[in-house]
């Protein structure tokens, strides 16, 4: 059997267009993968924003209630002098 150059260009280009093909699903298969990922970091991060700002308002709330304290505490020792 023989064939002849336009057989063998075709049967190039068909392999090339279908590694081509393989290549582009791996593509969109990876970077499906990778969004996945990235949406679940985000949501982690965002549960961890959410509890260092809460931690942060529970530090807020000590300083502001020491130092209610300590100024309550300077007016009384006032009342001695």
């Amino acid at each position: 059997m023989s064939w002849s150059v336009n057989e063998l260009d075709k049967n190039k280009t068909e392999q090339a267009i279908s590694n081509e093909e393989a290549r582009l699903d791996n593509c969109r298969v990876e970077r499906e993968r990778l969004f996945n990922e990235l949406c679940r970091i985000q949501r982690e991060n965002k549960i961890k924003e959410e509890k260092i700002v809460q931690q942060i308002d529970k530090i807020d709330a000590s300083i502001e209630s020491g130092e209610q304290f300590l100024n309550e505490c300077k007016e009384h020792l006032k009342d001695f002098d």
